[in-house]
């Protein structure tokens, strides 16, 4: 059982990030292919939240399971 296990995990963790990348995407103009995603945690039970980094510029991100809705703000210098 221990050896599925690592390998599982990977595989979660790899859908996690597909997913706030394609969330991403729509919202702050950048291919799903090019954003980095940081500090991906669930708040809760009903939402999510992640940093989107591409092309040199930061996007806080946010999804509520409850509406199914994603929102992307960019970060102010």
């Amino acid at each position: 059982m221990k050896k599925y296990f690592v390998p599982l995990l990977f595989l979660v963790a790899a859908g996690c990030a597909s997913f706030a990348k394609n969330e991403s995407s729509g919202q702050i103009g950048c291919p799903a292919e090019e954003i980095q995603i940081v500090n991906d945690s669930k708040t809760g039970l009903v939402n999510r939240t992640w940093t989107a980094e591409c092309r040199d510029k930061r996007f806080y991100c946010s999804h509520s399971y409850n509406s199914n809705i994603t929102s992307c703000k960019e970060e102010v210098r």
